[in-house]
């Protein structure tokens, strides 16, 4: 079920399919950051999947050079100037990461979405 980075497809199989253990979704698991960041468009709730295993390893990494001002998180948020994080996703993701970081940490970042890697 193609459409909105698996947004549609989690939307059918919690709001439509029935829950008999008869239907299995593969939806992109950062889908629940567009619930914790109170999207419109989820219609599910994340906590009430049941896990059955993934395909992939999908590792998140959040790291800064060793010669930069901001050496812990709190660095970050008392931050006057918000560091820039470059994301390789394009803007609609960078808009998540940056709610998600505030949201949870109380982060503030400038995400330049897009960036490629050398």
């Amino acid at each position: 079920m193609p459409g909105a980075g698996h947004m549609i497809a989690a939307n059918y199989i919690y709001t439509v399919s029935k829950p008999d253990g008869l239907t299995l979704g593969a939806v992109n698991a950062g889908l629940y950051f567009e619930q914790l960041i109170g999207r419109a468009e989820v219609k599910f709730d994340w906590t009430k999947f049941t896990w059955v295993g993934n395909a992939t390893k999908s590792p998140q990494v959040l790291y800064m050079r060793a010669d930069s001002p901001f050496k812990t998180i709190d660095d970050v948020r008392s931050a006057k100037e918000h560091p820039n994080a470059a994301r390789r996703v394009p803007e609609i993701w960078a808009t998540s990461c940056r709610s998600f970081w505030k949201k949870t940490v109380g982060a503030k970042f400038n995400v330049i979405s897009g960036y490629q890697a050398r």
